[in-house]
């Protein structure tokens, strides 16, 4: 009797198992982007039109969507988890209000000041996609359909290095920085590395190739927890904003079903 019962047990597990599973489309899938993104720090006036064109750098990085859930319910036919490993490389100057006119000591110490921000780190995120993902593919799209909008959020993590450097001279050195820094940057030049927790939003579109390859065209904001990546924190009216970017990437997806 016992075996019976055993037996019953094992097969109607199996049954649902296999009923699952039929109902379950993986979504997994990896990706690879690289774009153009703004930095927002202390350098140059951050409102300046000059500054915000200038100070930019590349991006770049690689993502693995993964789907945990039956295409039976609403999550994962709309939903994509994901993680992200990311660079980000810029090149700082002060530009725009503060180094025009005519020359004085404070404008060629400013001129002299630039940074080369190398960022690594690492995104956990979702996305919402408008259509349903369960028919978003190739034999069923036609035309404009092939088209899927989404947004998303996400949180991460990031070891920075600012690079910090003037071309007057070493701005390790507490004794020149009296000479060669900016007087409201004197002992606010940071240099060495550090880690910052990251949070941001995005919104994109993706377009289906076929049924196994997607591009996708994406423009995210990412805020940091730090003021020093950069090198410099100033906790003044001017510049006590944390520094920030927006990124705009494109990308391809493999799909893996």
């Amino acid at each position: 009797m016992k075996s019976m019962f055993k037996k019953g047990l094992f097969f109607i597990v199996f049954i649902t198992i296999w009923g699952m599973n039929a109902q379950y489309r993986p979504l997994d899938g990896y990706g690879f982007y690289v774009g153009h993104t703004f930095f927002k720090s202390d350098f140059g006036a951050r409102n300046d039109m000059k500054t915000n064109l200038a100070n930019n750098g590349v991006v770049a990085g690689g993502r693995f969507y993964f789907n945990l859930f039956p295409y039976s319910m609403y999550f994962a036919s709309h939903f994509r988890p994901y993680t992200e490993i990311s660079f980000i490389y810029a090149r700082l100057d002060h530009i725009g209000k503060w180094v025009e006119g005519p020359p004085s000591p404070g404008k060629t110490q400013l001129k002299a000041m630039h940074a080369n921000p190398l960022m690594f780190g690492i995104n956990f995120g979702l996305e919402y996609h408008l259509q349903d993902l369960r028919s978003f593919n190739f034999n069923t799209l036609a035309g404009i359909y092939r088209f899927n909008p989404y947004a998303g959020i996400y949180l991460g993590g990031y070891y920075y290095q600012s690079n910090i450097y003037s071309d007057l001279g070493d701005l390790t050195n507490p004794f020149e920085q009296n000479i060669i820094v900016f007087p409201r940057f004197i002992n606010k030049v940071y240099y060495d590395p550090g880690f910052t927790f990251s949070a941001g939003i995005k919104t994109g579109v993706n377009y289906q190739l076929n049924d196994y390859t997607q591009l996708y065209f994406e423009t995210k904001f990412s805020w940091f927890s730090s003021d020093k990546i950069d090198g410099l924190d100033v906790n003044d009216p001017a510049d006590k904003f944390h520094d920030w970017t927006v990124s705009q990437i494109i990308g391809i997806l493999f799909l893996m079903y």
